[in-house]
């Protein structure tokens, strides 16, 4: 497994990933849905520069989803384990994970 951090490109009122010159902008309803539903292997195909917004929610990609149908697939899961503690930092914005016992999440959002 790679590291998809790379592929993060820019993250200023929505996510945009992408590799080389090709970039998929505001991501964050789609991956937020993959999530939820425990997807961690998919194929997407975009025919433009960004999902479609929808609603501007995860749950149109929700349903979408569940109606598409998930295969269980018998291969082995490659996990991403936060083992020390990882900084990232881009102009103004900061992340910080800590490995810990449990999961959480602490956020702050200044514009």
């Amino acid at each position: 497994m790679g590291n998809c951090f790379n592929n993060v490109k820019d993250i200023s009122r929505g996510t945009t990933i992408g590799v080389g010159d090709v970039k998929i902008h505001t991501v964050e309803h789609i991956l937020a849905a993959i999530t939820g539903m425990g997807i961690d292997n998919i194929i997407i195909e975009v025919d433009s520069n960004e999902p479609p917004v929808a609603d501007g929610s995860s749950l149109p990609f929700f349903n979408a989803l569940k109606e598409a149908g998930i295969n269980i697939q018998g291969e082995p899961r490659e996990y991403f384990e936060i083992t020390e503690p990882v900084h990232i930092c881009h102009n103004d914005m900061y992340i910080v994970m800590i490995p810990d016992n449990e999961f959480k999440i602490s956020f702050t959002v200044s514009y």
